[in-house]
């Protein structure tokens, strides 16, 4: 048996209509199909009993039945993942033959596309819920796919599952991924954009041969995947459609059709209707509107940052339905460079370095824009820690600004999750699992709750919003406070007991400057904490860029409580890295201290070198290799 599903057609109430579907490989004649019967178990017990016939040249089964009590999948943050036993016999006579055990979630997904006046929505629904989609881009975990182990599928999911993330996207560029990704995204709530294997390139789909074995891929692909609740669509290719309206080598047509589409608009979509009717199929990424990177409609890949040399703060200015593919580009952690390159070959400009960033002017474009953020540098441990630190930035700027159109821009899938080579890269987490600055800002940018506070330099105000994903309405208490270098609190206002709408984003203030004490406004910093129960959340925003600001010795200390370390400081602490002589992942890294706040660190490690943004600008200082101990309290020694 093979291709085995089950999929939710709908739901009322506690009862769902459930469809289960497959095929049955025969190698010889079965004879009398009628002595055949395909039984259906849940849970171990019997639900239906279904017939095989041919369907062309194939045996096939399909059915209905209700299960009553049904209990969903919802993706990471909405609710449980539960996966349903299921077990398919194939009786000859009522004596069974083989069978095939599969643990499949039950949900409905749509995608919701309706106009409105920036064009049409494109919005995942999952059992009737919109999802504002969190996550990245996927690509394969090894350049040599035998390497990849059953590890590194579970740390790298459970790494996205940590961080808040509620979705991949599979690249078509890459690999159709072993089934343990699948199920590890289906147990962890991690919804699934997968591609098909068409990526930048047009393809001869004019000849047959090719044609035939191009769906026969597809379709292979859809039979063996289609059970795995996790995957929410099938996209037909990666960036072909936008090289046809952009690419100057592409666009090509043969009889008057663009080489490809011929599968992506003809071909795919009837395979999918076929054997996947469960979930939605589009035809590349980026598609929609009147060119494939439409802003107005569908998918859009946001690369004039970056790949056009664009600041960060252009990301601004892009008001995409669904953020697909975006990223910036950083080194990867020390000791992974240590790897690759001996300490006399890393120079940043060096031959060695040039070769681990295949981006064209990969390591000028970092530099670019460390020396746009942060002031010139020449240091290399330095280039390292602000290029994590730029980056993290940059990809936080753009995922507040996404996260406030809720729904307006309904998703972000930042380019990339991981790597598959020890490489200067768009990746937050390095070959070797090790995570960069990005990870860790993605865990306080994606999280269920996102304070934000902007400057407007136009209207000369402070914006104040909060972002709310969960489906409840949420009291919290929130307080706002501005913070000079000095370590000087001038200016707070506190707000108690806000309700924060359900799925939403509530505009909670628009603080003019007459507000706000004189003062150099490079020099001062906006922290905003939300407190939901037990839970903290906790942004900041700057008025200008850190190369303006005049940082002071922070003064970071800290103490071990149990397999905690907690951090405090004396004056403003950005980008606080806390580097352990052995690989571990910490709960929190690179995060921004001011005085009023304390933040709490697991970490198993009894020797650590903390370091903050004030080490890598100030040299002088004396403080750029300080390696400092972990204080205990007589009641620990």
């Amino acid at each position: 048996m093979t291709g085995c599903t089950a999929s939710l057609e709908e739901q009322d109430d506690k009862t769902g209509r459930v469809r289960v579907s497959g095929y049955v490989a025969a190698g010889t004649d079965l004879g009398d199909l009628g002595d055949y019967r395909v039984e259906v178990r849940v849970q171990d017990a019997v639900v239906v009993e279904l017939p095989i016939e041919y369907v062309g040249d194939e045996l096939h089964f399909e059915g209905t039945f209700s299960l009553q009590n049904i209990r969903l999948w919802f993706p990471n943050g909405l609710g449980e993942q539960y996966l349903y036993a299921f077990e398919f016999i194939l009786n000859n006579d009522g004596a069974p033959v083989c069978s095939e055990k599969e643990r499949i979630g039950l949900r409905t997904v749509t995608l919701t596309r309706e106009q409105d006046a920036e064009g049409e929505s494109f919005i995942f629904t999952v059992n009737g819920r919109h999802v504002f989609a969190k996550g990245a881009n996927w690509i394969p975990a090894d350049s040599i796919l035998s390497w990849i182990q059953p590890d590194d599928y579970s740390r790298l999911i459970h790494m996205a599952r940590d961080a808040n993330m509620n979705m991949l996207r599979v690249w078509g560029g890459g690999i159709y991924e072993d089934k343990q990704f699948y199920a590890l995204c289906d147990e962890l709530g991690i919804m699934v954009w997968q591609d098909f294997m068409f990526a930048c390139a047009e393809v001869p789909d004019h000849l047959e041969w090719f044609r035939q074995l191009s769906d026969r891929e597809v379709r292979e692909a859809v039979r063996n995947l289609r059970y795995h609740a996790s995957i929410v669509l099938w996209c037909g290719n990666n960036e072909n459609n936008f090289g046809f309206d952009e690419w100057p080598m592409m666009g090509h047509k043969i009889n008057g059709e663009y080489l490809g589409n011929r599968l992506y608009l003809q071909d795919f979509p009837m395979i999918c209707a076929r054997e996947d009717p469960s979930r939605p199929y589009w035809p590349s990424s980026p598609y929609g509107g009147d060119k494939a990177n439409s802003a107005g409609y569908g998918d859009q890949h946001v690369w004039n940052v970056w790949s056009g040399w664009a600041d960060y703060k252009s990301y601004a200015d892009e008001n995409g339905r669904f953020i697909s593919e975006f990223g910036f580009e950083s080194a990867p952690d020390a000791k992974t460079i240590d790897f690759f390159a001996t300490k006399k070959e890393q120079n940043i400009l060096g031959s060695v370095m040039l070769s681990h960033n295949k981006k064209v002017e990969g390591q000028e474009r970092i530099l670019r824009f460390i020396n746009a953020h942060f002031g010139l540098t020449t240091d290399f441990g330095a280039f390292i820690y602000l290029s994590q630190l730029d980056q993290a930035e940059a990809i936080k700027f753009g995922v507040e600004h996404w996260r406030a159109r809720k729904y307006r821009t309904a998703g972000t899938l930042y380019w990339q999750l991981n790597d598959s080579w020890p490489v200067f890269s768009w990746s937050s987490v390095d070959y070797f699992k090790r995570p960069k600055a990005l990870y860790y800002y993605a865990r306080r940018f994606y999280a269920d709750i996102l304070p934000i506070v902007r400057y407007e330099p136009s209207d000369k105000a402070v914006s104040v919003t909060v972002v709310n994903d969960r489906y409840e309405d949420t009291l919290v208490d929130m307080a706002l406070e501005i913070w000079d270098t000095g370590g000087t609190k001038i200016w707070e206002k506190k707000y108690g007991g806000l309700r924060l709408l359900r799925d939403s984003v509530s505009t909670v203030d628009l603080i003019t400057m007459d507000e706000i004490p004189a003062k150099t406004l490079s020099d001062m910093v906006m922290h905003v904490r939300v407190v939901c129960g037990d839970q903290q959340y906790d942004n900041y925003a700057r008025f200008g860029e850190f190369r303006e600001m005049h940082l002071m010795d922070p003064e970071v200390s800290y103490v071990r409580e149990g397999d905690s370390l907690v951090f405090r400081c004396t004056r403003l602490a950005f980008g606080v890295h806390v580097a352990t002589e052995d690989d571990c992942l910490l709960s929190d890294d690179f995060f921004t201290l001011v005085p009023s706040v304390v933040v709490r660190v697991k970490c198993p490690s009894d020797r650590i070198h903390v370091t903050s943004l004030y080490d890598y600008l100030d040299k002088d200082s004396g403080h750029g290799e300080a390696v400092h101990e972990v204080t205990r309290t007589e009641a620990q020694k």
